[in-house]
């Protein structure tokens, strides 16, 4: 059998992979392989209006980089000093230097609060049901209004709240449309079948998930839970659940489950116990695609500080972070083994009896000749031009890597190098991360109980089904929070 390689051309297949993967070979219909350009404002644009651009994507105070750089220098330096200072004086009993002179760092827990104080507060155990909740919160925080039918013509009598909150539970609690009818009394199948197939959109569903973390936002009890007044610390986290169909959206994973797909579930919670973010990836993608669009265009969340673990840390992340005002303050693995970085000569550091130590410089005219480029890629990304999950998706794909793609893990290591060293530093930073990702582990435990159904396996396809689903959960979960 002849085969596309077995030709006098050479193998085309493959020749068409690395054009893919080179950048060079891109798509006019494609989600994830069109020309990098197509993701972006474009150039002309840009040339013509960029302060406007600027001012309107809130971004004008980054446009002179000669400005930012010499302020990351003095920062960075005044931390090299501060870490290294604290740790001569003896002011920093927690960091020590194993055998190898690699640094080990160890975080005492945070106290745990008096859980029997806290049950006074509350009736005996009893038990409610979903139902009985999103009928209370409805009445609360009305978010039945976001959801309406997707054709603007629709004439038809609008359904019963009780056939959406059938609908909701059906989907969020991983029961099935089909079966929900069944064990529903008063509820016609197909009545079920229609509202979730017209109203329950999934930004029908995130407005009505944003309207009840409003007001869980307006009350005085979930402030107590803030780390500081005027800050608000995040945290994102990915779980892992089968595909039971076949589905694109669902790959082998290299550590779990093993011989069978599974997709990944990334959700975000604040430290005030809001999820106010959810999406559905691969089993093989990493978590950080998607921390950026947890806070792009997020009109009721406003971090100013996110946390995830290794899965979700990399360079370009930290960059685009921070270029968005957020403090990136990831749980590392090998911390203490992490390669850091610096503007000046290691040996000013060394002649000062300095231990923490640079390991390599920012080479910071590449990405002062590249900053224009990344400017223009956050301003698209904050102005909704595109997503940062396609733009990191198509930049990941490349086989060599693209100048923007390397300028801004670049920049990138300039705030991974003083996060790094705040984390050495800093045990109340270092107690909060391993506070809150406790919380999202907790929240994660929480979700898998109230995905109760079909043995908590995806019976859809289709990453919108999925999606849609999942945004029934959190719904479930807000409410019971509220």
């Amino acid at each position: 059998m002849m085969t596309l390689c077995d030709t006098e051309h050479g193998c085309w297949y493959w020749a068409i992979n690395d054009g893919i993967k080179s950048g060079s070979l891109n798509f006019n219909h494609s989600y994830r392989y069109r020309f990098l350009e197509e993701y972006l404002i474009s150039k002309q644009e840009w040339k013509e209006n960029k302060d406007q651009l600027l001012i309107d994507a809130e971004m004008f105070h980054l446009k002179d980089y000669n400005a930012i750089k010499n302020k990351l220098q003095e920062d960075l330096d005044s931390l090299y000093h501060e870490v290294n200072d604290n740790y001569n004086a003896g002011l920093n009993p927690y960091l020590k230097f194993d055998k190898n002179h690699k640094i080990v760092i160890s975080t005492p827990p945070v106290e745990k609060p008096d859980l029997d104080r806290v049950a006074e507060y509350f009736q005996p155990a009893q038990y409610v049901s979903i139902l009985n909740v999103l009928s209370d919160i409805e009445k609360a925080a009305p978010f039945l209004q976001y959801i309406g039918h997707q054709s603007k013509t629709h004439q038809k009598k609008r359904p019963a709240p009780e056939t959406f909150f059938a609908a909701i539970i059906a989907l969020g609690c991983n029961i099935g449309v089909d079966r929900m009818s069944n064990i529903s009394k008063g509820i016609n199948a197909s009545t079920l079948r229609n509202t979730n197939d017209w109203y329950l959109t999934s930004q029908a569903l995130q407005d009505a998930n944003d309207a009840i973390i409003k007001v869980k936002n307006e009350l005085a009890l979930p402030e107590l839970h803030r780390r500081a007044p005027h800050e608000l610390h995040t945290a994102s986290d990915g779980q892992k659940y089968l595909a039971y169909l076949e589905s694109l959206n669902a790959t082998y994973s290299y550590k779990y489950p093993g011989f069978t797909k599974a997709l990944v579930v990334n959700s975000a919670v604040d430290e005030r116990s809001a999820l106010f973010f959810s999406t559905v990836i691969t089993a093989s993608d990493r978590e950080a695609i998607n921390v950026i669009d947890m806070h792009l265009g997020n009109p009721i969340i406003k971090s100013t500080m996110h946390s995830t673990d290794t899965h979700g840390s990399t360079e370009v992340v930290f960059a685009m972070m921070n270029m968005l005002g957020i403090s990136f303050a990831p749980r590392i693995k090998g911390i203490g083994t992490q390669e850091l970085y610096s503007f000046v000569n290691k040996k000013l550091y060394i002649d000062l009896g300095y231990q923490i130590l640079p390991d390599h410089y920012i080479n910071d005219q590449f990405v002062e000749n590249n900053w224009d480029d990344m400017l223009r890629t956050m301003v698209s990304l904050k102005l909704g031009k595109t997503s940062a999950f396609q733009l990191l998706k198509r930049l990941n794909s490349y086989a060599k890597q693209n100048p923007l793609h390397k300028a801004m893990k670049e920049f990138g290591k300039i705030f991974r190098t003083e996060f790094i060293l705040k984390y050495y530093n800093d045990l109340e930073l270092r107690q909060s991360i391993e506070k809150l990702l406790s919380h999202i582990e907790l929240m994660n435990r929480f979700s898998k109980a109230v995905f109760f159904g079909n043995n908590q396996e995806f019976q859809v396809a289709t990453k919108e089904e999925q999606e849609k689903i999942i945004l029934c959960r959190r719904l479930i979960q807000n409410s019971i929070v509220l």
